[in-house]
């Protein structure tokens, strides 16, 4: 709005943001536009052209992370004009934030954009100070970064009443996610969406624990507590979002269960499936399974001294971030003192999850047991000269399953070098096995100690009580390991007099097509490719 003449104002155009929330205050300082706008929170904006309203929004910090929807909670107002640069914000249920806003001077002429953060397109305004202390019972304000760079791919799994069928209210929920073998990184989870059937603040707690939560439903010493958070429900068919003050690594292949426990009321919705079997997939993406729980309801609120409710469905969404690859311990906070009539134990389960268990293995087998990429070996395509880092970057599953099937002009073949990426790895795991004749567990080291060749051949064959085959996570000691390479055996074709072998057959292929189609040729003894060059047609199984 253009109103240099009070007495004609005059429209020059409008700026609509990315989000459903209401705009409130704003004021401008230098070339940038701070906004309080409500469940949005703070928006900061740069103006690029004033008289054609060309804004970009450059950062945010997000008050209100259950949904940015056109009510009046959040963000009220701001202050941007301190000469350090700090920003304040007041939050209409959550008190006072102090921000500081990375890369933009205290000079307004001479501002700069704020850093871009390498897991974001728009960088996150971070805190410095919150006023007031935020209490440990309350979820922190800010959607932090994974403490990895490497696990930077938020991606999230939606369970709702489309699926589940009508839905009833309880104290809690437990189900499992499993994380598919597709993802050799595994998964940060980040928290949750809870359907909540009142509106109203409310509190929660949730917990977690390895493997399933079948038969644990009322331990409390075997989960161990991830927090205590105060919520907003909104009522049915509007899910509040809760992100754990710490994340939790889940292995590629690995199970883990949660409990989400309502601590003063009984209005967590779930649906009851009576067609289906605790543990069935209920919803799944190309990442995670979630599977089929049990709900808790009776007298509030003892987190685990409720009525069970077999054949449950959690009815929300799981918030995760899918790695790349991850080396540290997986993040679980220290047990605290949730604000319930039962406190749980401290002791957290000797098999809570970490990365020490398994490195991510594809049954698929290679010729090495090393399970790295190599760092030096480069391939020498007609396009350019990669070497594993650069071949992959930018990839999507299909990509990078037609690249690990090249072989460049000497003939390499990528999946050989690049194992990891390939998910070819052929190792044994620090997996962990529980048999019903012990309770201490126990991996491929301590199973195959002291054995002859019999007694590892029949413990090869052994499946553990969680349905784990020994082999699977042992293909080194059980001798799975070099059973896959290709044949140096000669190939004649109808249309050569030359012989071929799986190095020349393949040395042109340079499209996922033609490799696929060399793969199904037969040779004229009545072979199939395939079965002769089994590694690089990947048919090793």
């Amino acid at each position: 709005m253009d109103v240099r003449n009070l007495l004609n104002p005059s429209m020059t155009g409008f700026y609509s943001g990315r989000t459903s929330a209401i705009d409130h205050n704003q004021y401008v300082r230098g070339n940038f536009i701070y906004q309080a706008n409500y469940r949005a929170g703070l928006r900061v904006l740069q103006i690029n052209d004033i008289q054609s309203s060309n804004f970009e929004e450059i950062g945010f910090f997000d008050v209100y992370p259950a949904n940015d929807n056109n009510s009046f909670n959040g963000a009220w107002s701001n202050y941007p004009f301190f000469p350090s640069s700090v920003v304040v914000v007041s939050g209409i249920e959550q008190g006072l934030f102090v921000l500081k806003v990375g890369g933009i001077s205290s000079n307004p002429p001479t501002e700069s954009l704020p850093t871009i953060s390498p897991t974001t397109s728009l960088p996150t305004v971070s805190p410095t100070t919150s006023l007031p202390t935020i209490s440990p019972t309350t979820p922190s304000p800010t959607r932090t970064a994974s403490p990895t760079a490497k696990c930077n791919l938020p991606f999230e799994l939606a369970i709702d009443e489309s699926v589940t069928g009508a839905s009833t209210n309880g104290n809690g929920i437990m189900f499992d996610v499993r994380v598919k073998k597709t993802v050799p990184g595994g998964i940060l989870v980040d928290g949750f969406s809870i359907n909540i059937g009142k509106n109203g603040t409310t509190r929660i707690s949730i917990y977690t624990k390895k493997h399933n939560h079948v038969g644990y439903e009322q331990e409390p010493s075997v989960w161990t507590f991830l927090g205590t958070y105060q919520i907003i429900g909104e009522g049915e068919g509007n899910p509040t979002a809760v992100y754990l003050e710490q994340k939790l690594h889940i292995t590629a292949e690995f199970k883990q269960a949660f409990y989400i426990a309502q601590l003063d009321s009984n209005d967590i919705l779930y649906s009851v499936a009576n067609a289906v079997k605790i543990g069935h997939r209920i919803a799944e993406n190309e990442q995670i399974y979630v599977m089929v729980g049990t709900a808790l309801k009776g007298t509030c609120c003892d987190a685990f001294g409720q009525l069970t409710i077999p054949k449950s469905i959690f009815i929300g969404t799981v918030k995760y971030t899918v790695c790349r690859h991850i080396n540290q311990s997986p993040i679980i906070p220290p047990s605290l003192s949730p604000s319930l009539s039962h406190k749980p134990s401290t002791n957290k389960p000797s098999s809570s999850p970490t990365t020490s268990q398994v490195p991510s293995v594809s049954p698929t087998l290679s010729l090495s047991s090393n399970c790295e990429d190599s760092k030096v070996q480069e391939f020498i395509f007609p396009w350019n000269t990669l070497n594993c880092k650069k071949l992959f970057i930018s990839t999507n599953a299909q990509q990078k399953k037609n690249r690990c099937s090249f072989r460049d002009k000497k003939g390499l073949l990528v999946r050989k070098y690049c194992p990891q990426t390939c998910g070819v790895c052929c190792e044994d795991t620090r997996q962990e096995f529980l048999f019903f004749w012990s309770s201490i567990p126990s991996n491929c080291k301590k199973l195959f100690a002291s054995t002859s060749a019999k007694q590892k051949f029949n413990r090869c064959k052994k499946v553990d009580t969680n349905g784990l085959l020994v082999r699977k996570y042992c293909p080194e000691t059980c001798g799975l390991c070099k059973t896959c390479e290709d044949s140096s055996i000669d190939m004649l074709f109808p249309w050569s007099k030359k012989p071929s072998n799986c190095i020349k057959l393949f040395k042109t292929a340079n499209t996922a097509k033609k490799y696929k189609n060399r793969c199904n040729l037969v040779d004229m003894s009545g072979v199939k490719v395939k079965n002769r060059c089994r590694l690089t047609c990947n048919s090793c199984n």
